[in-house]
């Protein structure tokens, strides 16, 4: 019924009714769910059969939305379709969740959906419905979810590995990724390696070649491997063995190394025990877990091991009937198993496997037994021996990835369509009796044809011109196998657009009899170019971790809460002396020979995983021959998407040489151990106060990185204020109330226009003019400035050297720092106190403790700001420089007074310290490095009147942001200046090149699309040697700035800009 409506109503949906009739039969067949709403209520017209699967089997036509899906409408959804309504504008979504009643009487279950709402409107362009498309993607989440639980245990099995230097290359032996373990192990952090290759390492040309024999062992043969003495920062020497793997790109190129180095000097020095304890490991990896038994033939007497009893399920004992244990084999499972007439005649299999009920718990188990036949001179058998093992938990293990495998292929096609989700990028039907296709714009697109007035009576040799010829083949045999079988069609393949290039897309249809008995073949295309991309990073990321796994040549290992080995890397393999196949789904009890070394390595596991707490662990193990060995194990908890743990993963390393070697060596210099303790204390103080410089360098980055856009946005908003501003002045509008907005609006602007400064002072980005300064007139010029800000209750104090050494700094940047430390001890007494500032020279000797991380020793101007406040405590002090963090009430600070001193002092090369206790002041002192050098005795220039800018001028401006530019050119002719606009340099150009064309002054932004203002400037002074040139910005970075200060020659005006600061700006340069 609702369709013949939608059909008649030719001005609702089109006004071609077989034109809506091939849209319809499209839809029925779409693999996509697909609903015509109609109405402000939004009743339903019309529901595919996937629509209607999708929402349990619900006939919902005829019936509301918030009728027939009820448990929607507290989800919003309804809301959502009143919006796409009554505004009239499309609304697509993606991967969104939503709950829905599956029809069986159970809660609503979450399912995932991409969705489109389109509004349908009639002749005159009134919204009259919505017409709503999408599909299930709720196995594509759960796939995505998957692959992030796979990739993070990954990641935690790798991150166990901290005795190894971990490191990878480019293929020109440059350093791209260097782990804590290199760190911890050469000295030398990531940040100083980035880039750089491997020589310091070695110590002569001849260790040199070594290494560059192992990059080319790796890149011919898979691996390289190396070892010999090698170089740590420090200058010390340690005997280094390692391995070199490639990496390879999804083309299956090389794209780079994995270098893992271990230090084995312990090992080297003591090569005869460690050969020896290599002897001990050998024997014990040649130990397998399995039972062993023997039967006498012609009675019938079995001879089992206890671990053959153990896997059978009986008390251990020395021989039993074997009758007793055949019978333990299920009935349909017997005729593998040998009895007494098979064993007799020979006639047997001698390798099978057999299901048993186990009589000590009543499981089911999977026995694989392998036999031999032992027969007398004249050939009769006389004993037949063997080994069993429990291979229930591989068989689980296969049986589940043949279960998965198939209902992968089961679902493939819907998973596929789910995947490509908002994907459709054209439509055809095809008539295949006359061989004739009917297609749309993005179908003729999508395969290059040529924009022809006539979409249908196509052939199929036609469409298929412009597929690729490796897929012509492929293509072919599956239009020939769908058609001679009829049904669904799914086949990708590519397609060369009208750009040249070839492009994946997946054809998606069904080929189906009509009612006259015709062929007719309709479906969508589906664009797959970003699935495969996601593909390749994908498999190219699991190669990376397979061969960063594989090329650790320690043990490394992952269990399940049972304590059974879920993986183990090749040294897991090589220490066990069993395959993974062997070892996977078996405890320690299981994989080790010594039980009571099995059990303590259970509970050190058991324990870690009950508490969640990683732990380093010294285990004292035997080996199967009898000898002791110490293991070093780090242990940590391994966790699920929800945090529960689930597993261990870990890594062992055989320590036994090395813990006698330490012994040897306490025992002859008993001191040694305290230095060696003391020297561990500094590093790991040292290594603390890297990761906070790193820490602060990451946020600084961080907050850096607004900066440009903020400030354009904020010299749009200031400039708008001011025009509007000036312009009711001009027009003698005396609206109290309306001069008061604008006023605070400008306040709001500079606050915001401070706060990002001081974001750029912490971040250490701010465009620095540092100039020779005498510190001591410096802050008596500030005396007045200092009492007028932090009032009468507070009496300020100054102590300044006279004989104070000289400092190259930016003059107007410390005012500001030292007046930042003035407010604050402002703020810390409210009740009054005292203000002191003191100047003068520190030396730091040799030997004497630092200041400040990081100082270097030698003679520093120190400046004091110290208060009688309430001062901090310690879990205060310790965050003092932290940008954002204030003890202060919400809207009294903004927590960046301190980021924004410390990182201006960095900045110029100085350091900051600060002292506290609660109760007793604090006190911030600043190092700089001293000059030997005369201050500068330049008076800045009186501030600039408009009317003294040259009106004859014309000033050529380039703006990339549309709105400064406009607030820009409108302040220079609002001042009588000639003005021509650009918006980047490849328009500013052609300008310049004009001969005729006067030219005084160029003003252009820095960072801009395409060439920077940097590189417009140079090309302009190529054209104009004379031209003066203004940059202006809110954050150059590097183009005019370097190691943080203004490049020499350089005029920069910093947005945002007021009408006076680029009036002022502005004759500064031109009468330079």
């Amino acid at each position: 019924m609702y369709q013949a409506d939608l059909i008649a109503k030719r001005d609702v949906m089109t006004p071609d009714d077989t034109e809506l009739l091939r849209f319809h039969e499209l839809f029925d067949h779409s693999p996509f769910f697909v609903a015509v709403l109609w109405g402000p209520s939004h009743q339903f017209r019309y529901a595919n059969a996937v629509y209607r699967q999708v929402v349990g089997g619900r006939q919902v036509v005829g019936t509301t939305v918030a009728q027939a899906l009820p448990e929607v409408v507290e989800q919003g959804f309804i809301d959502l379709l009143d919006l796409v309504f009554t505004s009239g504008e499309t609304h697509s979504a993606r991967d969104v969740p939503i709950l829905l009643d599956t029809g069986d009487g159970k809660e609503p279950q979450a399912q995932w959906l991409d969705f489109v709402y389109q509004p349908i409107r009639d002749a005159d362009g009134t919204v009259k419905g919505i017409f709503v498309e999408g599909s299930d993607v709720s196995a594509r989440h759960v796939s995505a979810k998957a692959l992030e639980r796979s990739e993070a245990f990954y990641r935690q099995v790798i991150d166990a590995a901290t005795d190894y230097a971990i490191i990878a290359l480019a293929t020109d032996g440059a350093v791209t990724f260097w782990n804590q373990g290199a760190e911890k192990l050469l000295g030398w952090t990531a940040l100083e390696m980035a880039g750089q290759g491997l020589e310091r390492l070695f110590e002569d040309e001849a260790t040199k070649d070594q290494f560059t024999q192992e990059m080319r062992q790796a890149r011919a043969r898979g691996h390289g491997l190396s070892e010999g003495w090698r170089l740590r920062r420090d200058g010390g020497r340690f005997w280094a063995s390692g391995e070199m793997r490639p990496i390879l790109d999804n083309e299956g190129a090389i794209s780079g190394f994995v270098k893992v180095l271990r230090d084995r000097t312990d090992e080297h020095e003591a090569s005869f025990a460690l050969r020896r304890s290599e002897e001990r490991l050998r024997r014990a990896q040649e130990a397998g877990h399995v039972g062993v038994f023997a039967i006498d033939v012609a009675s019938g007497w079995l001879e089992p091991t206890a671990e053959a009893c153990r896997i059978f399920g009986i008390a251990v004992t020395d021989g039993l009937p074997a009758e007793e244990l055949e019978a333990l084999v299920l009935p349909e499972d017997r005729t593998l198993a040998s009895d007494q007439t098979r064993r007799a005649s020979g006639d047997m299999m001698l390798d099978v496997e057999y299901r048993i009920c186990r009589p000590s718990d009543g499981e089911v188990r999977f026995i694989a037994r392998r036999a031999e036949l032992e027969r007398d001179a004249s050939g009769k058998t006389v004993r037949m021996v063997g080994v069993v093992q429990d291979v229930t938990q591989q068989r689980a293990i296969q049986r589940a990835a043949q279960e998965s495998a198939a209902e992968a292929l089961a679902h493939g096609e819907r998973v596929q369509l789910a995947l490509a989700a908002g994907a459709i990028i054209g439509t055809w039907v095809w008539d295949i009796e006359a061989d004739e296709f009917s297609i749309d714009d993005q179908f003729a697109e999508a395969f290059g044809i040529e924009r022809i007035v006539d979409r249908s009576g196509i052939p199929l040799e036609r469409i298929t011109q412009t597929v690729h010829p490796d897929d012509q083949e492929g293509l072919s045999a599956a239009i020939a196998e769908v058609i001679a079988r009829g049904g669904s069609y799914a086949h990708q393949y590519r397609v060369r657009r009208t750009d040249g290039q070839y492009y994946w897309i997946e054809a998606n249809g069904r080929v189906e009899r009509t009612g006259d008995g015709r062929l007719r073949f309709p479906g969508v295309l589906l664009d797959m170019e970003h699935r495969r991309s996601l593909e390749q990073d994908r498999d190219a990321a699991h190669r990376l971790l397979e061969t960063v796994m594989e090329a650790v040549p320690g043990v490394v290992y992952a269990k399940d809460r049972e304590g059974r080995m879920l993986m183990g890397n090749a040294g897991t393999a090589k220490l066990l002396g069993l395959a993974a196949e062997e070892f996977v789904g078996r405890t320690d009890f299981e994989n080790l020979e010594d039980k009571d070394q099995a059990r303590a390595v259970m509970a050190n596991d058991q324990r870690i995983m009950d508490s969640g707490i990683g732990e380093q662990i010294v285990e004292h193990v035997h080996f199967a021959d009898g000898q002791p060995a110490i293991w070093l194990s780090h242990k940590a908890p391994l966790r699920g998407d929800d945090g529960v743990v689930i597993g261990l993963i870990g890594a062992s390393v055989d320590i036994t040489d090395r813990v006698r070697a330490e012994s040897k060596l306490r025992d002859l210099n008993n001191t040694l151990e305290q230095r060696i303790a003391h020297a561990i204390a500094e590093r790991e103080e040292a290594e603390e106060a890297l990761r906070q410089a790193q820490k602060m360098e990451a946020i600084g980055q961080l907050t850096g990185g607004i900066a440009h856009d903020f400030n354009n946005l904020l010299s749009i908003i200031m400039g708008s204020v001011e025009l509007a501003a000036r312009a009711l002045e001009k027009s003698g509008n005396s609206d109290a109330k309306l001069h008061k907005m604008l006023g605070n609006a400008m306040v709001g602007a500079n606050r915001a226009a401070a706060l990002t400064q001081r974001l750029l002072a912490f971040s250490r980005r701010q465009p620095l003019a540092p100039k020779p300064v005498a510190i001591g007139a410096l802050v008596e010029g500030m005396r007045d400035l200092l009492e007028r800000s932090i009032g009468e209750t507070i009496r300020v104090t100054l102590d300044l050297d006279t004989n104070l050494s000289m400092v190259e700094i930016d003059a107007n940047q410390l005012e500001s720092a030292l007046l930042n430390l003035a407010v604050n001890a402002r703020d810390a007494m409210p009740s009054g106190g005292s203000l002191m500032i003191r100047a003068g020279d520190a030396l730091v000797g040799e030997t004497d403790p630092r200041p400040a991380p990081g100082m270097a020793p030698g003679t520093w101007v120190k400046i004091d700001v110290g208060d009688t406040g309430a001062g901090m405590p310690p879990e205060v002090l310790a965050r003092a420089f932290e940008p954002f963090f204030t003890t202060k009430e919400q809207g009294k600070g903004t927590g960046l007074g301190l980021s924004m001193v410390y990182g201006f002092v960095r900045q110029s090369g100085g350091h900051v310290a600060i002292r506290s206790k609660a109760g007793l002041g604090t006190t911030v002192s600043i190092y700089l490095p001293r000059i030997i050098g005369q201050a500068s005795g330049e008076i800045p220039s009186p501030p600039v009147r408009p009317s003294q800018l040259p009106k004859a001028a014309t000033i050529l401006v380039v703006e990339d942001d549309e709105g400064v530019r406009s607030y820009a050119v409108e302040c220079l002719k609002e001042q009588g200046f000639t003005v021509l606009e650009a918006q980047d340099a490849p328009s500013a150009l052609p300008i310049l090149e004009q001969e005729e064309q006067r030219i005084d002054l160029l003003l252009t932004d820095v960072i801009m699309p395409g060439p920077s203002g940097r590189e417009l400037a140079d090309r302009a002074r190529l054209l104009r040697p004379d031209l003066k040139v203004l940059f202006m910005s809110g954050y150059p970075r590097d183009a005019i700035v370097h190691d943080g200060k203004l490049d020499a020659g350089v005029a920069l005006l910093a947005k945002p800009f007021t009408f006076r600061a680029l009036s002022e700006k502005l004759l500064e340069t031109l009468a330079a």
